[in-house]
């Protein structure tokens, strides 16, 4: 049994006159009712009542119409499901960040969009380190993740781009000497214990920050690691050390921390990164959106 026999079927039930419905149909008057026959026989009931002419559905026929209208229902709605989701318009996209990301307005900004133009497609946020990062997109948990830079080499299936580049900041206490001035040489702060990342060595913030120190002349100390940038605004207002910050991170507004440009404009750049040959329409959709694509 296939859904044409199906169609047929509803739709000489519906009508319940031969004639009328195989020219809704589109074919010949004695096609349909051989292959209404052939229904009945395949069924091994009869679905309708032929007398003088007149078609009435039998008990079996009208039990047999309600699950007939589901099924070609549903098949219509499977195929609705599919084109949309092939055009991108619905599904699921799974997206790691890490979590300074936020912080800048483009992300939000650009998830808002994106929702907007396809409400139908579930996004879902995953804050993460670096590492646990990557390793989603390898292991296909994530569809799309958003890094900061430099990520170190990539495996061959995946692939980034530039997302956006922001100033970094130095997060000081307001009790410490150099509170008050701006901007900051980061020669003044090489005897200071500096606030750094638990990023892998030569990625990510962390290692943007060694290197200004070391073109700067010296090696930070460090005070402690910490796995966001969150934590480290925090530490500051603590007193228990200093730390660049991407600029997006002034919207940490806690007592006792004060923001100040540096010499010579230091900068970080996040990168998106994704797999190389994405199959998702959705997720290529939402990576056609992204700032350095647009």
């Amino acid at each position: 049994m296939d859904f044409r026999h199906l169609r047929y079927f509803v739709t000489l039930a519906e009508q319940l006159h031969m004639g009328r419905a195989a020219e809704t149909l589109g074919i010949a008057q004695p096609a349909l009712s051989q292959q209404i026959r052939a229904l009945e026989e395949r069924l091994g009931v009869m679905l309708f009542l032929r007398a003088h002419r007149r078609l009435t559905l039998t008990q079996a026929g009208d039990a047999f119409l309600h699950k007939a209208r589901l099924a070609l229902q549903a098949a219509e709605d499977a195929v609705q499901e599919a084109r949309r989701t092939a055009r991108g318009e619905q599904g699921a996209i799974a997206i790691g960040h890490v979590s300074s990301a936020m912080f800048d307005p483009t992300l939000p900004a650009l998830l808002h969009t994106f929702h907007q133009r396809y409400p139908d497609v579930n996004l879902s946020l995953q804050p993460a380190s670096v590492n646990d990062l990557l390793n989603g997109l390898k292991n296909q948990s994530l569809d799309l993740a958003i890094i900061r830079a430099p990520h170190g080499p990539l495996p061959q299936e995946l692939e980034s781009r530039l997302f956006l580049r922001e100033a970094l900041t130095l997060a000081i206490n307001e009790q410490h000497p150099l509170a008050g001035k701006t901007p900051v040489a980061l020669t003044a702060l090489a005897q200071e214990r500096w606030l750094v990342m638990t990023d892998p060595e030569g990625i990510g913030l962390e290692h943007v920050v060694r290197e200004l120190c070391r073109k700067s002349g010296f090696s930070p100390q460090t005070g402690q690691r910490v796995k966001d940038v969150a934590t480290l605004v925090s530490l500051v207002a603590a007193n228990l050390g200093v730390g660049l910050v991407p600029n997006s991170a002034t919207v940490i507004n806690l007592p006792g921390v004060r923001f100040l440009a540096v010499e010579s404009n230091p900068e970080s750049e996040l990168s998106v990164v994704y797999r190389r040959f994405e199959k998702s329409a959705a997720v290529k959709k939402l990576l056609a959106m992204t700032p350095e694509a647009t």
